[in-house]
């Protein structure tokens, strides 16, 4: 057989293996979703599944701004699907405004948690909650499905380091509550996350070696920054931070959000550029240092820009529901401004400026590091 007739083979036996490996996948998410759609026994709490909604307007209240708002009575059919009752019909009562803010409407098909109570001839309910956890499983098996066919065995390691660093925060966080000092504990994540991240990524190699040393070195470097902002200038107003209960290390809990925030923008930039230093060395291994250096700037200067842009908006879409909640209730535009826009002002700059920091930093350690691997190799 010629060169090219076993390429081809090996080419089509490839193939092959990629597509029973999606099929495997399909089939696999397929068996998780039907096992959500089915998962009733797992709950505690009965469930039960809309079959019809009657919606009647009962009255109108005026808002704090003048607005009026119209609130609804529903009358709601559903089966009865876990339980002892399984399979009997029962007949549910439910008061929503139309903006449900402060309540929940519901609609046919929708799958609820209830509290039953009474004798089976004469069965009442209370509404708990909405049964997500299917919508939720359409969405991942989406994202699994996709990261699979595009990006095969990194998508899947990908996948692996999600889970692994989710395990890691739910631990850290169970330890948390259990009293350990959430700064010690997110350290800890932050290495941990960099290292599995970067790792199953882009493989053990010199150029990940310095995307870690990097990501660690500029991490350390925006804390110092803020801890040393944080003792020469006026401090935010953390009790105004949404759902905070406990007035006990506040700034902590907000630097903890502030840095672990900021880790993934600050790991793309440092692999990014250990990766383009370890290509230009590769192709020219004579070339000069100052050559390096100013491709790293260019290269910088591309992802900076992007990187920053992606932080703001993340932060910016993050606060714009509770913006736009506060001002229909009344808050004034200016206390907005002072109590909720500072968070995120603060989370995106020391953000932003660990995306600044990390190109030179993270350009300087894979220049020394892999251009001294290539000089001792030759």
């Amino acid at each position: 057989m010629t060169r090219e007739g076993i390429e081809i083979k090996k080419i089509i036996k490839e193939k092959r293996k990629r597509i029973i490996s999606i099929c495997a996948v399909i089939f696999l998410l397929m068996a998780a979703m039907v096992f959500t759609y089915n998962n009733y026994f797992l709950y505690k709490e009965d469930v039960v599944k809309i079959t019809a909604v009657k919606n009647e307007e009962v009255y109108e209240k005026e808002g704090l701004n003048g607005e009026v708002e119209k609130y609804y009575n529903q009358e709601i059919t559903a089966i009865i699907k876990s339980g002892e009752y399984k399979g009997k019909s029962i007949t549910l009562n439910n008061t929503c405004s139309y903006s449900r803010v402060k309540d929940e409407g519901y609609k046919k098909g929708n799958y609820l948690f209830v509290s039953l109570s009474g004798s089976e001839d004469k069965l009442s309910a209370n509404i708990l909650s909405v049964k997500r956890d299917m919508y939720v499983m359409v969405l991942i098996c989406v994202f699994i499905l996709g990261i699979v066919i595009f990006a095969g065995k990194k998508g899947v390691l990908s996948i692996i380091s999600i889970i692994m660093n989710i395990i890691i925060f739910t631990y850290a966080l169970n330890e948390y509550v259990n009293g350990k000092d959430i700064l010690k504990l997110c350290n800890l994540m932050i290495i941990l996350f960099t290292m599995i991240s970067l790792i199953l990524a882009s493989g053990i190699n010199k150029q990940t070696v310095c995307a870690i040393i990097s990501t660690l070195i500029s991490v350390a470097l925006i804390f110092i920054i803020y801890k040393i902002t944080k003792e020469n200038f006026e401090q935010p107003e953390y009790m105004m931070m949404e759902y905070i209960t406990n007035p006990e290390h506040l700034d902590h809990i907000f630097m903890a959000g502030v840095l672990i925030g900021g880790l993934g923008a600050i790991m793309d930039v440092a692999i990014s550029i250990s990766v383009a230093v370890n290509e230009l060395i590769n192709k020219d291994k004579n070339i000069s240092v100052k050559n390096l250096i100013s491709s790293v700037k260019e290269i910088g200067y591309d992802i900076m820009g992007t990187m920053i842009n992606v932080l703001f908006f993340t932060y910016m879409c993050g606060a714009i529901p509770m913006l736009i909640l506060k001002i229909k209730n009344g808050y004034k535009f200016l206390s907005i401004i002072k109590f909720q826009i500072p968070f995120e002002i603060i989370r995106f700059l020391v953000g932003a400026i660990g995306i600044v920091v990390t190109i030179p930093i993270s350009g300087f350690i894979a220049i020394t590091i892999l251009k001294k691997r290539r000089q001792v190799n030759d």
